[in-house]
């Protein structure tokens, strides 16, 4: 009795999934082929999702990478004549220094934007030309702008921090002979 209702409850429904999906409805196979993949998601987890996190974590590291680079390699406007807009000499260094010891993947050169397009496209140039002067091996560095203006103070500012700190100082002065307190040594023989 019992086989006969769900033989016959197989038959109904085998002879209803054609009408099923065409009102849109998922077949049979459908509901299985999305059963076995959560099925073997859900035994993977989380895994998958691992590695999503961990670049989610580390990208705004990257980020920070970035952009302390660029501080790094950008030419602000106190390395360039105010009247001429070529690199001074301080700014030569930099440049120099930047092509010399930076990796050769992060030697772009970031030059601080002017207050106008004249001044901007003078110091790109000015920075250009000494590039080129430098007979470097290989593909000369990309010569980018930036809006980022760095933090920097001059020299002179530190160095009268130095010689405050230095005259703070008291002069060197030996412990007095009273002072040492006498406690047994080689002298109670």
């Amino acid at each position: 009795m019992r086989r006969k209702f769900w033989a016959r409850i197989g038959v109904l429904t085998v002879l209803c999934v054609p009408s099923v999906s065409q009102a849109g409805w998922p077949t049979l196979g459908e509901i299985w082929d999305r059963f076995t993949l959560d099925t073997a998601r859900n035994a993977a987890w989380p895994e998958p999702f691992r590695s999503q996190d961990r670049e989610a974590l580390r990208a705004p590291f990257a980020i920070m990478k970035d952009n302390g680079w660029r501080y790094e390699t950008t030419i602000p406007e106190s390395l360039f004549n105010l009247e001429t807009h070529d690199l001074n000499k301080a700014g030569e260094i930099k440049v120099r220094r930047i092509l010399t010891y930076a990796p050769p993947h992060r030697r772009t050169l970031f030059v601080q934007r002017g207050s106008n397009d004249r001044i901007t496209s003078l110091r790109v140039e000015a920075v250009k030309h000494f590039v080129g002067e430098l007979n470097l091996r290989g593909v000369n560095p990309e010569v980018l702008v930036t809006d980022i203006e760095p933090t920097n103070t001059s020299g002179e500012y530190f160095d009268q921090i130095d010689k405050k700190a230095r005259g703070s100082i008291g002069d060197p002065r030996l412990p007095s002979a009273a002072g040492s307190g006498g406690g047994g040594g080689a002298g109670g023989m």
